[in-house]
């Protein structure tokens, strides 16, 4: 039901406030300090409820994830309200007289969105009917994989940082980020056109959130410097898809096995 009330409140909200985005990527008329759209913020706001604590009294680490789900889904809603139809392969759209035309429709779909992973670094307990915040935003990608980092922090914080805007400051100062950090998570996505795996940058560049050439815009310092972080994410999924070559080194000791319910 909180999926289904946040994609909701997506949906209406792209639907009734139509985003505006100039020829650098960079939202119209908003206070963002010259941040690109692409790298915008998407905060929700939660509280832990009791059915969420676990034995420790205090938020469950599994449920962080559905959290997660509930944001990520209004953030990718708010970049991609309309995923590019992507065209036909270059071999169907040069070929000459005799094209099979219908062969070169089935090839032109809309491109989806899969998730391909996630990992989570709890920083401090939130604790029961305690209120926060999760921000999540786009933090890099390579030539497979699109990669968003997710925040849990202390309720107020958008306030705060929102309050610093308007004064003329920066988001950043004022803000203590290892105290209001609760946790922090990272996740994948591919992006398919059917079972080809579209290029991020390419799918960006489609839907106007990246620059398809430089001389496009003069904010390739900004999209560099928020893209670097995400070097060390890509980094860090790319040795997890090396450990299932290692799952037999030691599968013929097993402590126990037991069923679930």
């Amino acid at each position: 039901m909180r999926v289904l009330k946040g994609l909701f409140t997506q949906f209406v909200r792209t639907r009734l406030s139509p985003r505006q985005i100039d020829a650098n990527g960079i939202l119209v008329d908003d206070k963002s300090g010259g941040i690109p759209f692409l790298f915008s913020y998407l905060v929700t706001s939660h509280q832990n409820v009791l059915m969420e604590c676990d034995y420790n009294m205090h938020k469950s680490n599994s449920t962080f994830f559905s959290d997660l789900d509930i944001n990520r889904a209004q953030l990718l809603l708010s970049l991609f309200p309309h995923l590019p139809r992507w065209a036909p392969t270059p071999e169907l759209a040069t070929e000459g007289p005799g094209t099979d035309t219908q062969k070169s429709k089935k090839r032109e779909k809309t491109v989806s969105i899969a998730l391909g992973g996630t990992s989570c670094v709890f920083k401090r307990e939130i604790k029961p009917l305690q209120r926060y915040e999760v921000w999540s935003r786009v933090l890099s990608w390579d030539a497979k994989w699109l990669v968003l980092v997710s925040y849990f922090v202390k309720a107020g914080t958008h306030e705060g940082v929102m309050r610093a805007l308007q004064k003329g400051e920066q988001s950043k100062e004022g803000l203590d980020a290892q105290k209001a950090i609760l946790s922090v998570a990272v996740t994948r996505y591919v992006f398919k056109d059917g079972r080809r795996t579209a290029p991020p940058e390419e799918v960006l560049q489609c839907v106007g959130l990246y620059p398809s050439t430089p001389a496009e815009t003069d904010q390739q310092d900004i999209y560099a410097s928020l893209r670097k972080p995400g070097s060390d994410a890509l980094g860090f999924f790319g040795s997890l898809d090396s450990l299932p070559a290692h799952f037999g080194d030691a599968s013929s000791s097993i402590l126990g096995y037991y069923s679930d319910f």
